[in-house]
């Protein structure tokens, strides 16, 4: 592998990158951003670990220039690692772009929608976040792909909603929206 160093008269590694020629939808190109950004290609100082992880600066702008890349939506598991990473991490908004980015490209897999639901719940249960219709906003689509997965956290989270109608107005149309998609036909 050849070894890039990121020197640029500017100082700075986004305009090196800016300067070579790649293409973000290449899937050598991708998945070295995943190996880099979770750390696989980082040296291991502790030999309890089997990963380095990145900082969570360096997270944010491979997350950026990932979600330019149809190819890194459907590079599995990989997409999925950097979707939890990415909603433990305190950079939410990113998580939820990437989200929204799996979403547009169809590459979230019905048989992960579960884990993917119980992390969204277990964040929206947990705090007052000013995004959380961004996370509503995608339940809708969770639910059309396994609908199933919803059965057990229907009420869970229609009590979320309806929590957060006191908070913001913009919450009903998610609960209209929620309500809607889980009607039975």
């Amino acid at each position: 592998m050849k070894i890039i160093e990121f020197r640029h008269p500017n100082g700075n590694s986004e305009s090196a990158l800016r300067c070579l020629n790649y293409s973000i939808d290449d899937q050598a190109i991708v998945n070295i951003l995943y190996k880099l950004f979770l750390g696989e290609l980082n040296p291991v100082s502790d030999k309890t670990q089997i990963h380095a992880k990145a900082p969570d600066r360096l997270k944010v702008s491979i997350a950026k220039m990932l979600l330019r890349s149809s190819a890194a939506a459907k590079t599995f598991p990989a997409s999925l690692q950097v979707t939890f990473e990415l909603l433990n991490s305190q950079s939410r908004g990113i998580a939820y772009d990437w989200l929204h980015h799996l979403k547009a490209e169809s590459a979230i897999n019905p048989k992960i929608v579960p884990i993917v639901l119980e992390r969204i719940y277990k964040i929206l249960a947990a705090e007052d976040s000013s995004d959380d219709d961004r996370l509503f906003n995608l339940i809708p689509y969770l639910i059309d792909l396994n609908a199933a997965a919803f059965s057990s956290k229907i009420l869970d989270l229609m009590d979320i909603l309806l929590k957060g109608l006191h908070r913001t107005p913009s919450v009903t149309g998610n609960s209209l929206t929620l309500l809607n998609s889980t009607k039975v036909e």
